[in-house]
């Protein structure tokens, strides 16, 4: 009995520090980063509310006018899912830099579309849920894009950051799941094509954390393969949208979905590949030539910032920008 209560103790024990860890975190890496670059945490916030509204209007807008049912889940949904985006920009405000390494002050017109990219996700999924197919394939059509304006503008703006580089293709990712997650629900693909894209995207994910963990900073460098397949899987995902807006027979939406999951197969391989170079990679890789291992990323002023108690010692001082 006595035994029984000491693990009830223990358990709730656990749970208490467990709690007050992730408060601890939270607290800290926020303090530090409001130290480190007070204007771009203002403006990763004044972007958060904005396209909550946003997004909130086009949901309203898709609720009323095809009269769709569970409306209030998707608003709330899509408040959260927006939330947790931010609050994850906002913990990692080191990544909103330049690529040579200078603050920026705010996100930038690129960053924004990348944002919106991410915030519409609920709405995707929400369309090809209640088999809204056509709505749902444009979409998915000004998402992919979105996807090629946010590159052209960073260029154009000079806007190029950090921040940016991670978005887009987490973007890529998470879309892809969103929607291949959503047609297995309405049994337009079979499980292994499901499964085939989770193991792709799950190496590429927890890969690239276990790198970032392990080494302290990823290198980004997009390869022919990954190009080629991008376009591949893209024009694909619009074909089994397309077929089932138009209804094609059963044999067309499995032939493409087939191939689709074949190439997603492909991917994981290749992500095991690239994972492996870059795990072997020399410590000094990416500084002086991008060119050939890619672009580093990771956000050295977090990374190096003092404690929250030396930088209270300090006073108010700032760093030389």
């Amino acid at each position: 009995m006595s035994g029984g209560r000491n693990r009830a103790r223990l358990q709730r024990g656990l749970i208490r520090w467990g709690i007050a860890q992730i408060t601890h975190f939270v607290w800290d890496r926020g303090q530090i980063g409001f130290r480190e670059n007070p204007g771009g945490m203002r403006a990763v916030v004044r972007a958060g509310f904005s396209l909550t509204g946003l997004a909130w209007a086009i949901d309203l807008s898709l609720i009323l006018g095809l009269s769709l049912a569970h409306g209030g889940t998707l608003l709330l949904v899509q408040g959260i899912w927006i939330s947790g985006i931010t609050g994850l920009i906002l913990l990692n405000i080191g990544f909103l830099s330049t690529l040579d390494d200078r603050t920026a002050q705010r996100l930038g017109a690129a960053n924004v579309i990348s944002l919106g990219r991410f915030s519409l996700l609920p709405s995707l999924g929400y369309l090809i849920l209640q088999r809204c197919w056509t709505a749902a394939l444009i979409g998915y059509l000004l998402l992919a894009l979105s996807d090629v304006a946010d590159g052209i503008v960073a260029r154009r703006r000079q806007e190029e950051t950090r921040l940016g580089f991670v978005l887009d293709p987490l973007s890529d990712v998470f879309v892809q799941i969103t929607v291949f997650a959503c047609l297995f629900a309405r049994a337009r693909i079979e499980g292994w094509v499901l499964g085939a894209m989770l193991l792709r995207y799950g190496l590429l994910l927890f890969g690239c954390l276990a790198l970032y963990l392990i080494r302290g900073r990823i290198w980004i460098k997009p390869t022919p393969f990954g190009r080629a397949s991008g376009v591949v899987l893209g024009t694909g995902t619009v074909l089994l949208l397309l077929g089932a807006a138009l209804n094609w027979r059963e044999g067309m939406d499995r032939g493409i979905a087939d191939a689709i999951g074949f190439i997603f197969l492909g991917g994981a391989v290749h992500v095991l590949v690239i994972g492996w170079v870059n795990f072997r990679r020399p410590a000094k890789a990416g500084y002086g030539d991008p060119g050939r291992w890619g672009l580093r990323l990771g956000p050295r002023r977090l990374a190096e910032a003092p404690p929250v108690s030396e930088s209270r010692a300090a006073g108010s001082r700032r760093r030389p920008r």
